[in-house]
Order: structure tokens, then C-alpha cells, then sequence
């Protein structure tokens, strides 16, 4: 039986993402970044999990620029997903990562050593990969939303209900 839940109604904003795809947050990181911009995309996304998340949704993460990550750079990445992984954890569809090159997944690599998944995880080579999985993810995710396998099997799960009693 298909659940007509709707999907999240919000979505972050910044330069960053393309917010056109009504299941699907498309974040590309460009190659002429800085710890400004980075710092600023955190805060907005962070802004948008703790406060306007209300509904399931999906991510496509595009590195296919290469984007510049220091040291510092992926700690902080992992520390702003972390601080919002309850939320994830609830919500997420899943996650397609774009990792063209080494040195990205190296960041990718760094990032969830920082702070593991809690939601599908999916790294590919281009944006055209990621659609069918997500395709897929989003289908069984929104057929057994809110308290299906896909759902409840994850790690950390709890019902928010039982947390609020």
C-alpha cells in the first residue's frame, strides 16, 4: 500500500542547493570555495535540520568540482552532521554522494569517520548514478514511512512518540 505522507515542505537555504526536486536536496559544492562559504552553507543547513525539517527527504551531494577540504574543513563538516544526525536519523531518505576523484572520497572518508551515517548511504561517480538509487530509496522509504524496516531497522531508532512520553 503506498503512504501519500508528503515529503519535507522546507528546504535550506543557500547558494549551495538546488531546491527544484520536490523529494531531493541537489548540494554542489563548487571548486572556488572558501572557509567562509563552507562555514555559511553549514550554518544554513544546520539552521534547516534542527528547526524546518517536517517531512521526509533525499540528498544528492555533488562533488564533481573537487571542492578544497582541510583538515579543519571535514572536522567541522562532521561536527555540523552530527549536531542534526537525530534528525537525519527520522527523515532521511538516504544520501547519494558524487565522488569523481580520490581526493574527495578522501574528505568523504574523513567526514564520517567524524560521524557515521544513520541514514542509506550511497557513493557514486556522477550525478546520472545517483538518480536511479535514490529513485529507489525514496519509493520503499515513502511506502513504509513512518514505521517500516526501512525506518525503524536503523541504528539508533526511536520512536519520537515513545520519546515524548
Amino acid at each position: 500500500m503506498e503512504n501519500n505522507a508528503p515529503f519535507c515542505s522546507t528546504r535550506p537555504d543557500h547558494p549551495w542547493f538546488d531546491n527544484s526536486h520536490r523529494a531531493v536536496i541537489h548540494m554542489r559544492l563548487p571548486a572556488d570555495d572558501t572557509p567562509d562559504a563552507h562555514q555559511s552553507c553549514r550554518e544554513a543547513i544546520t539552521d534547516w535540520m534542527l528547526h524546518h525539517v517536517d517531512g521526509p527527504y533525499a540528498f544528492i551531494v555533488d562533488l564533481s568540482a573537487n571542492p578544497r577540504f582541510s583538515a579543519r574543513e571535514r572536522k567541522l563538516w562532521g561536527g555540523a552532521e552530527a549536531s542534526y544526525a537525530h534528525i537525519e536519523l527520522r527523515y532521511s531518505l538516504g544520501q547519494a554522494n558524487v565522488v569523481p576523484g580520490a581526493m574527495t572520497r578522501g574528505f568523504m572518508t574523513a567526514m564520517y569517520w567524524f560521524a557515521p551515517a544513520v541514514y542509506p548511504l550511497y557513493v557514486c561517480k556522477d550525478v546520472d548514478s545517483a538518480w536511479p538509487w535514490l529513485d529507489r530509496q525514496i519509493s520503499r522509504g515513502m511506502r513504509e514511512y513512518p514505521y517500516g524496516d526501512f525506518w525503524t531497522k536503523r541504528k539508533g531508532w526511536v520512536d519520537v512518540n515513545e520519546r515524548a512520553a
